[in-house]
């Protein structure tokens, strides 16, 4: 009964849902809550005192208007209209009481009644300023009736005023209380603004989504948050049924829980679903959910924070993930892993460790060395572990270790400390591993190496041990065979032991690595010198690289050699002449492959004829004069210098063909690259009697090549040009053409130009022209057609023409690189 008593009073004083403010909306209330307490106590007495008398009053009609049209402004945004209507009607109807009784002796009392709760009203709800306007008003309608009723004087007016200024006295009370109430009030709202205020900043800021669920399934208050995890928005989260955003799994727990908890059960608060976002993904969240109360056993609404978990799922599962991994991995590991705490108990130990102990991991487990092995290895493993946790560093050593129902045996460990998240040491971690087997094969290389130093000492070859040539080791037969003493030996440069025109040729030797046996003439302290072959290796000495020579005498097999070469003679001269007749018979077989045919008789006759120039003068600087022997050092370096252009021309012809597609370009200065190739060209060119010419371009943009290639077709072209040319020069040029977005090198001689009917034909592989066999100019065919390959391969071509005077001129055209176009 009392609930709904209060509900029929809030409803009558309610205001309009359009007045905002606090402040106006308390005052609108309390004016309709005056009203509602004024209009039946004026009213209903006059109406009963009308029935009685049989009369209808003036008062109940006008109270009656006035206060229901005063009431229904009060429930309004327009209340304050409904306020002066109030205060009107009870100012004015004292006058109109007055002249309506004719001034009679109850005009005064009626008068007083009705003025002091219009002041009373006035105090409640106007301003200070408006309240004293209203008191002079009501005081003027009193105060002036001495003058107008002879039957009143001034002295029947002091218990009227007396009682108006009491019930003045009573007002101003009132309205004290009530503005510090309605200060309280204001007080507590603000209080509860700020409160709420916070409460949004911190929920609307929260990291977790938060929410609120009616009784409907609905969802009634939802954050930013809550809309990132579910990927919709605010507007389309309101008053949607929470279970559409989480899968159907989901979705029977939390409803469960959702309507035990309505029931007012005890649930879990906490524990864990799916949510199925807008864009159909699935986000792992936890739920912490309460009810709200409402008075009533059924609980009508819950709150509930979301916190999306889905990365930390994942990188639970990763770590989950990662630990069976390592354990796995330490578990199939052949060594033998184990971790300590700072007290050296055993915090783990994998598989293949606790097997070698007989027991299981877990049986290892706060376990001690003590407990395993002897005392005397146990403190000193212990004293290992304390050593790496305060040096902080990685211990590694071979260490006895006692495998049960074995002899001991050696293993290799290494101790790493292991630190906590703050740096500091709690632990050590180890691994090792049976190195027995590596042991005794150590011992046996120890062995070994003594047998090696005896069966050094019972050979016949000398053999010297020299680091960066000096004689660090040598045996026995070295001191016999040089005729110096072992101490003598040792700190003396090997070198010394040469004869001098062959000390150049073992340098060289042994600076290049040859291992191959070769021939020098060694000296003997005495200075008598004999023939020896020297073979050299590189060995690890004493934990050093040192290179091992062994040196043989072959005074005895070069005078059996030269029994053999006379008849090695004899025997190449009929070899020869059967070569001669087999020549001859062979001069009509038809050509299987002419270009081949061609090379392979091209290339025979280039390196037949400096290879037998090699064999020639290597003979006569052996048996010839020494005043001769610079010319054959000369006739030897051409020799050499032909065979390695014509390997040079086919290595390159591979090279290209097997590793064109890794050839990085990059971007290249032609003008610097032409005037170093032209610098390393010009004394081949002085040497024909021709001069190499070259004027440096500035407006030739870069180009994308490979230098080393680019340089071997410039190399090409101009020897080509100095082999074809007998006088004159040789100029080399740089053309930018502008409109083809080219670079053209031009050669140009002024030789005897090229046959028209070798022009086709110029840049084929193994093709070397009608006039080459006539002039005997030395060449493999190969260089212009790899020019042609290496222009192709940058994007470019080669063009080769006769000039108008004499000579001939070789046109290599190539792309500049984009960024110099743009």
């Amino acid at each position: 009964m009392t609930n709904q008593l209060l509900w029929l009073w809030n409803w009558l004083v309610a205001p309009a849902p359009a007045i905002q403010q606090e402040e106006q909306k308390r005052q609108a209330r309390l004016l309709a809550a005056i009203l509602v307490v004024l209009l039946p106590l004026y009213v209903i007495p006059e109406a009963v005192r009308g029935l009685l008398n049989n009369s209808f009053p003036f008062h109940f009609g006008v109270m009656a208007v006035f206060l229901s049209v005063a009431y229904v402004f009060s429930r309004t945004r327009y209340y304050q209209v409904g306020s002066l209507i109030t205060l009107t009607l009870f100012t004015f109807l004292p006058i109109s009481t007055i002249l309506l009784l004719n001034f009679r002796d109850d005009a005064l009392s009626t008068a007083v009644i009705l003025i002091t709760p219009t002041l009373f009203l006035g105090f409640l709800l106007l301003s200070w300023r408006r309240s004293i306007l209203l008191l002079v008003v009501n005081l003027a309608t009193i105060l002036p009736l001495p003058f107008f009723v002879p039957d009143i004087s001034f002295g029947d007016l002091l218990f009227p005023l007396g009682y108006i200024f009491i019930m003045l006295s009573l007002a101003l009370v009132s309205n004290n209380v009530r503005q510090q109430y309605l200060n309280q009030i204001k007080a507590q709202a603000d209080q509860l603004k700020r409160s709420e205020m916070l409460f949004r900043s911190i929920v609307e800021n929260s990291h977790v989504g938060v929410l609120q669920v009616d009784s409907q399934f609905c969802f009634s208050y939802v954050n930013d948050e809550m809309s990132q995890i579910t990927g919709y928005t605010t507007e389309e989260l309101l008053g949607r049924d929470f279970r559409t955003v989480i899968d159907e799994e989901s979705s029977r727990l939390v409803s469960n829980y959702y309507l035990r908890r309505q029931a007012g059960e005890d649930v879990p608060a906490r524990y864990e679903f799916n949510v199925v976002r807008k864009d159909g993904t699935i986000r792992r969240v936890e739920i912490i959910a309460s009810s709200i109360p409402n008075g009533s056993k059924r609980r009508q609404a819950t709150t509930a924070q979301l916190l999306d978990i889905t990365q930390r799922k994942r990188i639970e599962n990763a770590l989950r993930d990662s630990e069976a991994l390592y354990q796995s991995l330490v578990n199939s590991l052949p060594q033998n892993i184990f971790r300590k705490d700072v007290n050296g108990r055993y915090t783990f130990a994998n598989t293949h460790y606790a097997q070698i102990l007989g027991c299981s991991p877990e049986h290892i487990i706060g376990k001690s060395d003590f407990d395993f092995h002897p005392p005397e290895l146990a403190q000193k493993y212990q004293a290992d572990d304390r050593r790496v946790m305060i040096n902080g560093q990685t211990l590694e050593l071979v260490e006895e270790f006692c495998f049960p129902g074995s002899e001991k045996s050696y293993v290799q460990t290494v101790k790493t400390p292991i630190y906590d998240t703050s740096g500091h040491v709690v632990g050590i971690q180890g691994i090792f591993w049976d190195i027995t087997e590596i042991a005794k094969a150590q011992n046996a290389l120890r062995e070994s190496e003594a047998k090696n130093r005896a069966l050094s000492e019972s050979t016949f070859e000398a053999l010297f041990f020299t680091d960066k040539g000096f004689c660090v080791e040598c045996n026995q037969a070295a001191v016999v065979m040089f005729g110096y003493g072992y101490d003598e030996l040792i700190g003396m440069r090997g070198i010394e032991l040469i004869t001098d025109e062959f000390q150049e040729l073992v340098n060289k030797n042994a600076l290049s690595g040859h291992d191959k046996p070769y021939e020098a003439l060694a000296r003997r302290k005495d200075g008598s010198t004999f023939p020896a072959q020297l073979q050299s290796k590189t060995y690890e000495y004493e934990g050093r690289i040192v290179q091992v020579t062994a040196v043989h005498d072959i005074t005895e097999r070069q005078q059996a050699q030269a029994a053999l070469q006379k008849a090695h003679d004899e025997l190449e001269k009929r070899v020869q002449e059967r070569t001669q007749e087999l020549a001859n018979a062979n001069i009509q077989l038809k050509k299987l492959d002419e270009i081949k045919n061609k090379f392979i008789e091209d290339m025979s006759h280039e390196l037949r004829t400096p290879l037998a120039n090699l064999n020639l003068y290597l003979d006569l600087m052996e048996m010839g004069t020494p005043d001769k022997r610079e010319k054959y050092m000369t006739i030897l370096r051409q020799s050499t210098n032909r065979i390695i252009r014509i390997s040079e021309d086919v290595l390159a012809i591979m090279r290209l063909e097997l590793f064109k597609e890794s050839i990085q370009f990059q971007e290249t200065n032609l003008n610097t690259l032409i005037t170093r190739g032209i610098n390393q060209q010009k004394q081949l060119a002085n040497a024909a009697g021709l001069a190499l010419i070259f004027n440096p371009n500035p407006a030739v943009p870069p180009i994308l090549a490979d230098e080393n290639q680019l340089r071997h077709c410039l190399v090409n072209l101009i020897t080509n040009s100095i082999q074809y040319t007998k006088e004159g020069e040789i100029v080399v040029r740089l053309i930018f053409d502008a409109y083809r977005q080219q670079v053209c090198l031009e050669v140009a001689d002024t030789g005897d130009g090229i046959d028209p009917d070798d022009l086709p034909y110029l840049f084929d592989r193994f093709y070397r022209g009608r006039q080459v066999g006539q002039s005997n100019i030395p060449g493999s065919g190969l260089g212009l057609a790899l020019v042609k390959e290496i222009a192709e391969l940058h994007g470019g071509s080669i063009e080769a023409a006769n000039r108008p005077d004499q000579g001939s001129v070789f046109h290599l055209w190539l792309p500049v690189s984009k960024r110099s176009a743009d």
